[in-house]
């Protein structure tokens, strides 16, 4: 069998669609998915993460900053 190696470029991607795909996902994959922007972010120029977590911060709704506030509030009861 011979194998393919593709390279899409989807530049149009919304946020809301971005945000169905991430909810279609279960926990383990969700968790993946932070974890490959925090590899990326490492690499970010200046202030990197940071900067940009700030930024995400400024333009949070209220929606947003509850979905954050329960995922973080969820980590003072990690036991791993």
């Amino acid at each position: 069998m011979a194998t393919l190696t593709r390279t899409i470029e989807i530049a149009d991607l919304t946020p809301e669609e971005l945000a169905a795909v991430f909810a279609g996902m279960v926990g383990e994959d969700q968790a993946r998915f932070f974890s490959k922007v925090w590899e990326i972010a490492l690499y970010w120029p200046g202030a990197g993460w940071c900067q940009q977590s700030y930024d995400i911060v400024a333009h949070l709704d209220r929606d947003g900053r509850s979905a954050i506030a329960t995922l973080a509030a969820h980590l003072e009861g990690e036991t791993q």
